[in-house]
């Protein structure tokens, strides 16, 4: 799942008050990743040849985990700007590179 930054803690908050008795565990990993939002119209032709996975085939609101340069990454089709385009989440350290 990922929140706006403003709303983090408040959406944290959230899913723990509403856990109940489910057997999940919520982990906060903003500060261990890193998310690289590519929107627009020649966002997935920008992208093509980065990932493990054709991004074009994830459907709107789909995601799955893949490689970017050898190493775990998600990819999804959640962006909420009304412009086609993916994002990539990748470990903090990865991002830096």
């Amino acid at each position: 799942m990922v929140v706006n930054a403003s709303n983090r803690a408040k959406i944290l908050d959230w899913l723990d008050q509403h856990r109940g008795d489910r057997k999940v565990q919520v982990a906060d990993r903003t500060r261990q990743t890193c998310m690289i939002a590519v929107q627009g119209p020649a966002a997935i032709d920008c992208c093509r040849g980065l990932l493990d996975t054709d991004a074009a085939q994830l459907r709107y609101y789909f995601g799955t985990r893949t490689e970017f340069q050898g190493r775990p990454c998600i990819v999804s089709r959640t962006g909420y700007t009304g412009e086609d385009g993916i994002e990539i989440i990748v470990e903090a350290d990865v991002g830096i590179e």
